[in-house]
């Protein structure tokens, strides 16, 4: 979650939800236009809506709005969507008015988002089972989803690379071959939460009359 976003500094991941906001959109409209395409169950737009509440963009800060619309994107099954409801139970504030710290529910929504290609989601993941936050640790699924992080993600992550060798000094060789084995499996089949963003995006806009906005 990017506190320092603003409508027109959209190069990131998600850059392809926001062709209307980089055509000039009042941010405002933008934020109400979402509002009935995420209440009528479109996780994508669940998700954006909680990322504009919750940086005030828009209308008013509202994380504790940001909360509930990430977690209908996360049912939804939309990956980002389920790391950012992954991170309010991680890192939530007593004065967002969101959520209590529950680091087993971090996990469960972390992974989800991990198992469908997120990578900031699978280092987070990686942490918790390497730390036995919110579960038993478990060295040899942490260092899976640590390769699956390195794999998914589209920069560098120096602190994975130092920690690969730290964990595989906790397995024997034959476990880090299998792991190994395994994530490059998991990698081929993995998808890319943003690939068909735009064309999904555009899809939702025309289809409740917002192609105007």
């Amino acid at each position: 979650m990017r506190s320092g976003s603003t409508v027109t500094d959209l190069d990131g991941e998600f850059a392809g939800l926001w062709p209307l906001a980089r055509d000039g959109t009042d941010p405002s409209r933008l934020r109400s236009g979402l509002e009935p395409l995420a209440a009528a169950g479109h996780p994508a737009a669940a998700f954006e809506l909680a990322r504009l509440c919750f940086e005030g963009i828009g209308g008013a800060r509202d994380p504790s709005a940001a909360f509930v619309w990430s977690l209908r994107s996360a049912r939804g099954g939309h990956a980002p969507g389920a790391a950012m409801a992954g991170d309010f139970y991680l890192h939530a504030e007593p004065e967002h008015r969101a959520c209590v710290r529950l680091a087993d529910r971090a996990l469960r929504w972390h992974e989800q988002a991990a198992l469908a290609g997120h990578a900031d989601a699978a280092m987070a993941t990686s942490d918790a089972l390497r730390m036995g936050r919110g579960c038993e640790r478990d060295f040899g699924r942490a260092y899976l989803f640590l390769l699956l992080a390195l794999g998914c993600s589209t920069r560098p992550r120096p602190v994975a690379d130092l920690l690969l060798p730290s964990l595989r000094t906790d397995l024997d060789d034959e476990e880090i071959s299998r792991i190994e084995a395994r994530a490059q499996q998991m990698l081929t089949t993995l998808p890319r939460p943003d690939a068909d963003a735009h064309g999904y995006w555009r899809h939702c806009a025309e289809q409740h009359g917002l192609s105007d906005l």
